[in-house]
């Protein structure tokens, strides 16, 4: 039986291996498609030049993402678009494997972009964009210096501010929202209390008969995502 075991596990191994230089394969090929010069490097190197994360064997060196700073979100044509549009806000979220999940959610649930506050969350960083997947890469980012006077500007231009909590406020499946929504989140329990009075609404999550004790929310990334869930299929 050990042996039978030793020899599963180094097989095991073998296949391992095989799709990883498959993969890598297929990497150098799709590079050099599109022009991109590659060079080669020893594992140490590579750890290096990642600090010790995993990557792999396979590293991209790329320009950083121009992020913009914008003061609000503009009007949108009702009569031009005919579909709802909801951006997230993220406002004192500083754990970049959470930012990123969420940004994971937003792009596959179609939400229109993320603005991150200059002072109130951490920046776009390689930490995030692996958390996200890629979606960082392909989601609309903005960055904003003032939250209040963003969320003031926005909703002078007809759009909905919705602020979170863990138990106040309405349950996000009932609410009754516009086709221009800001859903304004936070790691904390709730959205701070300078922020709630530009809100129109704050929104919770109700949960189940065994959400007591000390389990008595969802964590920051899935509680964004079941709100734009509700918010995204509501008619």
């Amino acid at each position: 039986n050990e042996n039978e075991n030793e020899y599963e596990n180094k097989h095991e191994n073998v296949n391992i291996i095989t799709f990883r230089k498959k993969e890598i394969i297929s990497i150098i090929e799709k590079a050099k498609t599109q022009n991109i010069p590659i060079k080669t490097a020893t594992k140490i190197e590579l750890n290096v030049i990642t600090d010790n994360r995993p990557h792999q064997g396979v590293i991209l060196d790329v320009d950083p993402i121009e992020i913009p700073i914008i003061q609000s979100l503009n009007q949108i044509s009702e009569k031009k678009e005919n579909k709802k549009h909801i951006w997230v806000l993220l406002d004192e979220c500083y754990d970049p494997n959470s930012i990123g999940a969420v940004l994971r959610s937003c792009f596959f649930l179609n939400v229109c972009g993320i603005i991150i506050p200059t002072k109130t969350s951490i920046p776009l960083s390689p930490l995030i964009a692996k958390s996200s997947t890629g979606a960082s890469e392909l989601l609309q980012i903005v960055y904003c210096e003032s939250v209040h006077k963003f969320l003031i500007e926005s909703r002078s231009n007809g759009w909905q501010i919705l602020g979170t909590s863990n138990n106040q406020g309405e349950e996000c499946s009932n609410v009754e929202t516009h086709d221009k929504v800001i859903l304004v989140v936070s790691e904390e329990e709730s959205v701070r209390k300078s922020l709630l009075r530009y809100c129109d609404k704050t929104i919770f999550i109700k949960g189940g008969e065994r959400h007591i004790g000390f389990i008595n929310s969802l964590n920051f990334a899935v509680s964004t995502s079941v709100m734009i869930h509700n918010l995204i299929t509501k008619k």
